[in-house]
């Protein structure tokens, strides 16, 4: 197998073999982590207020305002700015970054996340097995609306690699490249082809 900047950089070119097998992914928008940053920092804020105590003594006022309303809107300005902040910081981080990608090929596979995080590129001939993982996990959850409980379930799924000289890793999809286990079956099959009709380079 060529390096993994070169298969990503042919990828890019539009230069694909036919035995390649492009997967394309997608990141988190820069909105949805500012999203996510305003509401941890405002829970955040929140419970460090309740903490010391603000409202211990009572309702009391800060520069003839309600203690309870000025407090609010300063968590949620504050809140608000993270958001901003984590927003623009993401898309110009993320500007002119190609998606994310995986090209999965008969000897290997490799996988484009940012210019940010290395790329990985792993070859069959190295591992002695890859294990397919899957632990199933129960969320319950109640429905004010409804009145009643709720539940559903969801799978970690992760592939177990194991290299000949006894290291062990742990592979699973740094971005949202679709069902994990549609990918991580896809992996494990071709290894065990290419263990078939190559021994893994044994």
């Amino acid at each position: 197998m060529i390096g993994p900047e070169a298969i990503v950089n042919q990828v890019w070119q539009g230069i694909v073999p036919a035995d390649w097998r492009i997967v394309r992914g997608k990141r988190r928008s820069a909105f949805a982590a500012g999203v996510s940053a305003a509401a941890v920092t405002f829970a955040g804020m929140a419970l460090f207020t309740m903490l010391i105590g603000v409202f211990a003594s009572g309702p009391g006022k800060i520069a003839g305002y309600p203690a309870l309303i000025v407090v609010g809107v300063a968590v949620a300005a504050l809140a608000l700015l993270a958001g901003i902040v984590v927003t623009v910081t993401a898309a110009i981080r993320n500007a002119g970054d190609p998606d994310p990608l995986i090209v999965l090929l008969s000897n290997g596979f490799v996988e484009y996340v940012s210019r940010h995080k290395p790329i990985i590129g792993i070859l069959y001939a190295e591992l002695a097995t890859v294990d397919l993982r899957i632990r199933g996990q129960t969320q319950t959850w109640r429905n004010q609306a409804a009145g009643q409980y709720q539940s559903a379930a969801r799978k970690k799924v992760w592939l177990d690699l194991l290299y000949h000289d006894g290291q062990r890793e742990r592979w699973t999809p740094r971005a949202n490249f679709g069902p994990r286990l549609a990918i991580c079956q896809a992996i494990s099959k071709a290894h065990a082809l290419y263990d078939v009709l190559y021994g893994s380079g044994r």
